[in-house]
């Protein structure tokens, strides 16, 4: 009986259920959760519409014991103890890019810090098995902090998606035993040290589609006809 859940989500079903071509069933993956592009804008005015607040940092935040032990508990619930089960089989995870006003909110409040250890506490424990494979993209900051690609402060465009399934192809951004706690320190160097004023002078383009242009132009070196 909530109310949300009635009119947001099961009224739109039912209107949707009635119209011409309608097919019931398993939604594919490719079409899950998906936004509309055409109805979907990006940039600062959209993810910032008011503009960047910067503010002094908070004091540092780090994580109790408690908080140690409820990730160490989740990360075996739910992707290691599967590893172990099925060590034939090759699992792959990453950490969401989300974007720099993201992060700047993290700095803002002091939990950049358990942010950071979080992910030592997730990385340590996936690099203890052979068959997963982990990576991330937190510093690919060309794309973080250009909001152009980002629709919110979590949600980017779908090209990034290509971005990451290639780069995971390639074996680029793969987190090891060797460079994981360089890429930590880099990340949490980069994002504590980052001036998010400049934020609100970036250019918001008046065409959503050019962020992706200019990005596979980089991938792939073509650029583009138009």
């Amino acid at each position: 009986f909530n109310r949300d859940v009635i009119f947001g989500r099961v009224y739109p079903m039912i209107m949707a259920s009635g119209a011409e071509g309608f097919q019931p069933g398993i939604t594919s993956f490719d079409e899950y959760a998906r936004w509309n592009m055409e109805e979907t804008t990006f940039g600062i005015k959209t993810v910032c519409p008011d503009g960047v607040t910067v503010s002094e940092s908070a004091k540092p935040l780090h994580l109790s014991e408690t908080e140690r032990e409820t990730i160490l508990d989740s990360v075996w619930q739910n992707i290691t103890s599967l590893a172990e089960a099925y060590p034939d089989v090759t699992f792959y995870y990453f950490f969401t890019p989300y974007s720099v006003v993201w992060w700047g909110r993290l700095v803002n409040d002091g939990s950049i810090y358990k942010q950071i250890e979080s992910e030592k506490l997730v990385i340590e424990e996936v690099l203890k098995h052979q068959n997963i494979k982990m990576y991330s993209f937190n510093t690919l900051t060309d794309i973080t902090t250009d909001l152009n690609h980002y629709k919110d402060e979590y949600h980017y465009g779908p090209w990034i998606n290509s971005l990451m399934i290639k780069y995971m192809k390639d074996g680029k951004c793969l987190l090891t035993d060797d460079n994981y706690q360089e890429y930590l320190n880099e990340e949490l160097s980069f994002y504590i040290s980052y001036d998010y004023s400049q934020l609100n002078a970036q250019a918001d383009y008046e065409d959503d589609c050019y962020a992706e242009e200019l990005l596979n132009q980089k991938i792939d070196g073509v650029e583009s006809l138009d």
